[in-house]
């Protein structure tokens, strides 16, 4: 019998001037690992299910089996190491296996199986007679029942023509009801009082178990006689998946906010244009503010041009973008639509991908440097450095990701492997483009003419400029108040919530000249390749050297794990940089510190 290993042989050291394992090495290992161990935990069940027993078979063939020989296929790992695991799978699947069989022969020795045909030998020439039991095809065939002859046949392993033949010889026929459409429509219709908002499915149950074997077209057509309009409304209730429409580029643009980073001070903002998916407006922000939104929405209205509306969700955050919306573009003819987050899949879903592509190694990068370099995320200092070291970095992947994102093929029948930026130049060739109803006018020409309603013009103080006169120095409530500010006013009730607060930073300096010097040093230490000591960035620091995957645990109670991959080559060098920096932060603030 076969005695499993308790675990897998560990990675062995790469060989040559290689750190450490590649992230595709590491999480093959991870998988090999995850599947040896639950296929071992099973293996030692005295009493198992025979079907999780043989999912875990599959999983060996179908899992490991390719993970091994891709790994074999990479070349780099040792041929003895790979030949040790193959050997360990090779013990637990055969324990599996047998594990398996002995399962299935206690599990039918419990199961009994009607025979309702028997096999007659009547030594002559040809294959032995079938008989099927004669009570045996009269309760198959029971006015209740809906099963048809070439399916029974099936199952009993006989020809179709041989269960017709014994039932030719038993007398039993399967034939329709010969009742009249009245007497179905009286049927029916007293069912129909006892039961109003059933369809026809249960109809034709309840005719079946009182014995009544009606055509199913029959059946519809009194439906139709009796509850015509009660089948109307029962397919109106019918849940309709919608599709998304729009009708050509900047017709409609998604918005939203992405805070997967907010812990550290960090916020994605982002537009798509609902047409033809492209990402027209992406930026990393210190703070949630309605004001860094509306930055971000004009930059990509500068790129792209102004759309005809705008859908987010209902944050404080959007309130700028929605008063600058309705004084471009107009009143009552939703400028700005607020809505919930189920509205603005276009926008969502692009969350996945920022995600999947950069914004996951940021998190896991900052998980890792709160564990082991010293980063504490509650200092409104860190989060100043942090932000001073890696927000441009973090914005230069949003650029690159952007222009990935227009660039790829999407899949799909309406797209057909067409990038964003290909959609949107057929539908601007095909449907044309918005264009910008007060192009060429001047700000106050917009407050004073663009989105008010008709009507006598307002009277005004001498000094009054209408829009953004202060309130303060206004007599009255309403009368001097600006158009923006009666705009913002009315769009208030749409909130639902403030904007997500960001945590505070600052910068810990006094003075811009401490600043000076910080740059300035921390240039000259970056330039001499120099490692404070006591951060965990040195070698001699670090037990296993730089890993390069990462866990981010998430969920209720953080039972759920994501695999994050950290490539030295791209990730080693940035921490080494906090590393530096946080060590000059320390340095002044406690010459600061000594001063005082």
């Amino acid at each position: 019998m076969d005695v499993l290993p308790q675990s897998l042989p560990p990675l062995p050291q790469p060989a040559g001037e290689q750190a450490s394992w590649s992230y595709n090495i590491q999480s093959a290992y991870r998988t090999l690992v995850e599947t040896y161990n639950s296929t071992r935990r099973i293996a030692s069940q005295e009493d198992s299910d025979p079907l999780r027993v043989k999912y875990h078979i599959d999983r060996i063939s179908q899992e490991v089996l390719p993970l091994t020989q891709g790994l074999e296929a990479d070349g780099s790992v040792p041929e003895a190491w790979l030949l040790e695991v193959a050997r360990a799978f090779g013990a637990a699947a055969r324990v599996l296996c047998n594990m398996q069989g002995a399962l299935n022969e206690r599990e039918t020795s419990h199961v009994q199986v009607p025979q309702p045909v028997t096999v007659q030998h009547t030594h002559r020439k040809g294959r032995p007679r079938k008989v099927i039991s004669a009570a045996f095809l009269a309760h198959a065939f029971l006015p209740s029942r809906n099963i048809s002859i070439r399916k029974l046949s099936s199952v009993l392993g006989v020809h179709r023509h041989t269960v017709r033949n014994y039932m030719k010889l038993y007398g039993i026929a399967r034939q329709w009801d010969e009742i009249s459409d009245p007497e179905l429509d009286t049927i029916i219709r007293k069912f129909k009082e006892q039961k109003p908002k059933v369809g026809f499915r249960y109809i034709v149950g309840f005719l079946r178990s009182h014995g009544v074997r009606i055509q199913k077209h029959r059946v519809l057509a009194s439906i139709r006689r009796v509850d015509g309009l009660g089948r109307t409304l029962r397919t109106h209730a019918t849940i309709r998946r919608r599709k998304y429409v729009s009708s050509r580029p900047n017709a409609l643009w998604h918005c939203n906010g992405h805070h997967k980073l907010i812990l550290w001070g960090i916020v994605i903002h982002g537009f798509a244009d609902g047409f033809c998916h492209t990402l027209v407006g992406l930026r990393a922000s210190t703070n949630n503010s309605a004001a860094t939104v509306l930055d971000v929405f004009l930059d990509a209205v500068h790129e792209y041009g102004t759309p005809s509306r705008v859908r987010g969700d209902r944050g404080g955050e959007n309130i700028e973008v929605s008063v600058w919306m309705i004084l471009r573009r107009g009143r009552n003819r939703a400028s700005f639509m607020w809505g919930s987050s189920t509205h603005n899949t276009r926008i969502e879903r692009m969350w996945v991908e920022v995600g999947r592509h950069f914004c996951r190694a940021w998190r896991a990068f900052f998980l890792r440097l709160e564990r082991y370099h010293g980063l504490d995320r509650r200092n409104p200092n860190h989060l100043w450095l942090l932000h001073t070291l890696f927000l441009d970095a973090i914005n230069t992947d949003c650029r690159i990701f952007q222009e990935a994102w227009n660039a790829h093929p999407i899949s799909g029948p309406d797209t057909h492997d067409r990038s964003p930026q290909d959609l949107r130049f057929l539908g601007q060739t095909q449907q044309g483009l918005y264009t910008d109803d007060c192009h060429g006018l001047t700000e106050e020409e917009i407050h004073e003419y663009y989105g008010t309603s008709p009507g006598a013009p307002r009277r005004r103080r001498p000094g009054q400029t209408g829009a953004g006169h202060p309130p303060e120095e206004d007599d009255s409530e309403d009368e001097g108040a600006g158009l923006d500010e009666e705009i913002a006013a009315s769009q208030t009730a749409n909130i639902r919530h403030p904007g997500v607060p960001v945590p505070e930073h600052a910068c810990p300096f006094p003075d811009p000249e401490y600043e000076t010097v910080f740059f300035t040093v921390l240039d000259d230490l970056r330039s001499h390749s120099y490692i404070p000591p006591g951060y965990g960035a040195r070698v001699d620091e670090q037990d296993m050297g730089f890993e390069e995957i990462e866990i981010i645990r998430y969920g209720r109670r953080c039972r759920k794990e994501l695999e994050v991959a950290l490539p030295e080559s791209v990730w080693q060098p940035q921490m080494v940089l906090w590393t530096q920096g946080l060590h000059v932060l320390n340095q002044i603030l406690y010459r600061l510190e000594e001063d005082q």
